[in-house]
């Protein structure tokens, strides 16, 4: 998160170029810690602009002409948006430095980029440019929410719970709650297109019949999935919700044990492969494939969660 926009900061060579930055130099290790400074426990992490003398960042064509059509003169929200990214991008043209946030806090499950490629034609990552030239026929987005949802007994306590425990309320319930719009949106983005395709074949073949006249060659169509994976999507079992306590009370840390970690990478692939979402796309692409087994090791889970 960009701190003096406030919007999202992609690490893509497209948002580097508007620096006078090479992305290709710049470690990953950096990026991971800009994207785990989180508000009040880490600081934030700076990226300069470089040689302003000798490079001349311009922006692309289509937001210059974005900001030459100033959003009042259309109530159209494809023009608005545009209008919103190009004044996001023309704005670090006069930058000598970014300080960077954890991404949460403007975009927690990192959707709002696809959701733009999905939209818009002209971004340097165009989802929407690709399908419509035929070059991809199938989207599957994957959404990991690994969210923990640490007990508290703040209802049970009658003093004010102290300035931490607010801290932690005020930075996470937005984040939470934009989270849970963000993978609705995409969903609802999909669904759209898919219907609009169906739509256009209808109103094809209709006219067709009717008049002996064409609209053209067939649309391009795509087929789109959501999946989403959490915690509650866990295989339903004996130890389920024992298991599903456990993993929410394990702590958002650099310092996890070995056992914590193992038990949460078992966990995952036993959730994506439980995920109706997930079958489902699977056995779209692949009619024979069945998912494989993904079982909880029985030692690790005793390890782990018998202090929990």
């Amino acid at each position: 998160t960009d701190m003096q926009q406030g919007s999202r900061f992609e690490f893509t060579q497209a948002q580097f170029n508007l620096l006078c930055a090479d992305l290709d130099s710049f470690p990953v290790a950096r990026a991971v810690a800009a994207s785990s400074a989180f508000p009040f426990l880490l600081s934030p992490l700076t990226i300069n602009a470089y040689d302003r003398e000798n490079c001349h960042p311009i922006l692309p064509l289509w937001a210059d002409m974005a900001m030459k059509q100033a959003p009042r003169e259309s109530s159209h929200q494809g023009v608005r948006r545009r209008y919103s990214l190009a004044q996001g991008m023309a704005a670090y043209l006069g930058y000598d430095y970014v300080h960077l946030l954890d991404g949460g806090i403007s975009d927690n499950v990192g959707l709002r980029g696809i959701e733009a490629a999905i939209l818009d034609h002209d971004l340097d990552w165009s989802l929407k440019q690709l399908i419509d030239v035929g070059k991809i026929r199938e989207v599957v987005i994957v959404t990991v929410n690994a969210k923990n949802a640490m007990p508290h007994e703040w209802s049970r306590q009658e003093s004010a719970p102290g300035i931490i425990s607010v801290i932690d309320v005020v930075a996470n319930v937005p984040i939470d709650a934009y989270s849970f719009d963000s993978v609705e949106r995409v969903d609802l983005e999909f669904r759209h297109k898919e219907q609009s395709q169906k739509d256009f074949e209808q109103c094809r073949n209709e006219l067709r019949k009717s008049c002996n006249a064409d609209l053209g060659s067939s649309v391009l169509r795509a087929s789109f999935h959501t999946v989403e994976v959490s915690f509650a999507g866990l295989l339903p079992g004996p130890d389920q919700e024992r298991l599903e306590s456990c993993l929410n009370r394990i702590p958002t840390s650099f310092h996890l044990s070995r056992d914590e970690v193992d038990l949460l990478r078992q966990a995952a692939r036993n959730a994506l492969y439980n995920s109706a979402g997930f079958q489902s796309v699977m056995k779209s692409l692949a009619p024979q494939w069945t998912p494989p087994a993904a079982p909880i090791d029985p030692v690790l889970f005793a390890a782990v969660c018998t202090a929990r």
